[in-house]
């Protein structure tokens, strides 16, 4: 889920991973959510956001059975994006709302859920109608679980604890999305 206060001039970035910064997912100035892989190749959601108003966001990928990359965003289709090698993601730190080479982020992330295998639409779907205070659901596939509502701890049980820098925490974030 993420929240923008104010557009950037070029993206706000939402998530940054990998050793060498291989995976990004930004909004653009438009309020278009992206997702970036090797630092040059975009797939872009349409339809933009609104400021102040939470967004559901969602990113899969299947890897090696067909390569497809979707960005689900709130209950629209998915905007989706094949090619015959997409690259390979590398482990490291994850950063949320970090600088992505661009900028940082400018508004609210909350309940960020990593799993290390794809999601099915109607598993994405399934997620979007629990809002924003909803707990995962592929249990046995879930790496990290931040909900972010005060803290950075990892629900998972994975701990894969945060360490917050440079963030404010809001506790009023699980009113504020309903599907």
């Amino acid at each position: 889920m993420f929240n923008l206060a104010s557009y950037a001039t070029t993206y706000n970035c939402i998530y940054l991973a990998g050793s060498s910064s291989t995976e990004r997912i930004m909004v653009d100035a438009n309020g278009n959510p992206t997702f970036q892989l090797d630092g040059q190749q975009n797939l872009h959601a349409t339809g933009g956001n609104p400021l102040n108003t939470w967004a559901f966001l969602a990113v899969t990928y299947t890897g090696i059975l067909s390569n497809t990359i979707n960005i689900f965003v709130n209950n629209r289709s998915p905007s989706t994006w094949t090619q015959s090698s997409v690259g390979s993601t590398t482990g490291g730190v994850i950063y949320f709302g970090n600088y992505c080479g661009y900028s940082g982020f400018y508004g609210s992330i909350a309940n960020v859920q990593i799993y290390n295998a794809s999601l099915t639409a109607d598993q994405v779907q399934y997620l979007y109608k629990e809002g924003i205070g909803g707990a995962p659901i592929y249990l046995q596939r879930l790496v990290g679980w931040w909900p972010l509502n005060g803290d950075t701890i990892d629900y998972s049980g994975n701990n894969n604890n945060g360490v917050p820098a440079g963030i404010t925490f809001n506790g009023n974030w699980a009113g504020g999305y309903y599907p």
